[in-house]
């Protein structure tokens, strides 16, 4: 009969990989993280160029309906400066 001690799982700490094997894992870890990098700008720089452009959009539709309030204002202002010509030249008339 054999007496001792059985070892079922163990954790080994502080081991250290060859630099052949560790630095191509290294390397291919930092090109990842890069790329997810730049693909984050980008997205980011498209999503600023929407915003941009929506900004754009919405100065130019306050600009057309500030233009347009201001050519029904003339509109209106023509129209009640004849009505009061026509009201005058009326009364004079008979």
């Amino acid at each position: 009969m054999k007496k001792g001690i059985l070892v079922k799982a163990a954790l080994i700490s502080e081991i250290e990989p060859p630099t052949k094997i560790s630095e191509p894992i290294r390397q291919r870890e930092i090109a990842i993280q890069t790329s997810e990098k730049y693909l984050r700008e980008i997205e980011r720089a498209h999503t600023d160029a929407n915003v941009a452009q929506q900004r754009k959009m919405q100065d130019q539709r306050v600009r057309i309906v500030a233009a347009d309030t201001a050519r029904t204002n003339a509109i209106q202002q023509v129209t009640r400066n004849n009505k009061s010509r026509s009201s005058v030249h009326n009364a004079t008339s008979k």
